[in-house]
């Protein structure tokens, strides 16, 4: 896939990152070049340390380049050590200057990540410091690095490991041929540490992932509990207030039966009352009938 696409992905927003990818993956294929849209597919999303460190080479280039420098430095003044260079650099002048250059990028990082709206938090930012150095010192990540497009974090091997194990003894003692096969071997060791660490964190990840699968089915679980709960509570009150409403129901049933019986006798008194009367008026007239001259 072109290279300044490569570029412009890995110094995008992170936010925008997965969108963009997925949209030049979707332009590559319709420009017909499949090869390079799947290449743009396979493309990870970095990770927030090491967006960090890409947004460093972007934003402070200068800083990142003393870095490569004084490592650089730091290498020769220990294989000078080893071998017994009466001109070799100071070991301990170089690594001051590496640590006075770690020291203005542990001031960076932390204001890229706040500018971009991010919590520049102490894990992140350390992770996202010993992701730039790891890189910086190893000539494979180190072109990466570079044009700023690491996609992960990267702990320390290779020649890093090697200076931590070898002997304080003086260097001047050790021929040319034990060196290299110290170097040799360390370099080994450091693909053996590095497969270790790509199994770490593989098995990592899966247990992450898997943790936060038994948070979310917890959490989902807790849930149906508190619903099924209130589901009861709601059930236990409406059942009493249906059997309530039955019971003033069958109440009112009762009332109203009884008031229609009442209406009944009140209507045959009525009847009766009105047949009377009539009856009455009837006698009323008939006797005015008599008395009349």
């Amino acid at each position: 896939m072109p290279e300044q696409e490569l570029d412009r992905l890995y110094g995008l927003a992170l936010k925008d990152f997965t969108a963009e990818r997925n949209a030049l993956v979707k332009a590559l294929k319709q420009a017909g070049e499949a090869d390079a849209a799947e290449e743009a597919r396979a493309l990870p999303k970095p990770s927030l340390s090491a967006w960090a460190v890409n947004q460093l080479v972007r934003q402070r280039r200068d800083l990142v380049a003393d870095l490569v420098a004084a490592l650089d430095r730091v290498r020769a003044a220990q294989l000078g050590a080893l071998e017994g260079k009466e001109d070799a650099p100071s070991l301990h002048e170089t690594m001051r200057e590496e640590r006075e250059v770690m020291s203005r990028l542990e001031d960076a990082a932390p204001e890229i990540l706040a500018d971009a709206g991010y919590v520049a938090s102490k894990s992140v930012t350390d992770r996202a410091l010993r992701t730039l150095r790891a890189a910086a010192a190893d000539p494979i990540h180190r072109p990466v690095l570079e044009r700023g497009c690491l996609a992960e974090d990267i702990d320390p091997v290779g020649f890093e490991g090697l200076a931590a194990q070898l002997s304080p003894a003086p260097a001047r003692t050790s021929p040319r041929g034990t060196i290299d096969l110290e170097l040799e071997s360390a370099r080994r060791e450091a693909a053996h540490k590095r497969e270790e660490q790509e199994e770490r964190r593989r098995v990592e990840e899966e247990r992450r992932a898997a943790e936060e699968r038994r948070m979310t089915l917890q959490k989902r679980l807790d849930a149906l509990r508190r619903s099924l709960e209130t589901h009861r509570d709601a059930e236990t009150r409406l059942e009493r207030e249906h059997n309530q409403a039955e019971r003033d129901r069958q109440e009112a049933e009762r009332r109203f039966r009884e008031a229609e019986r009442l209406a009944a006798q009140i209507k045959a008194r009525l009847d009766e009352t009105r047949t009377q009367r009539a009856d009455a008026e009837a006698q009323v007239e008939a006797i005015r009938a008599e008395l009349k001259p």
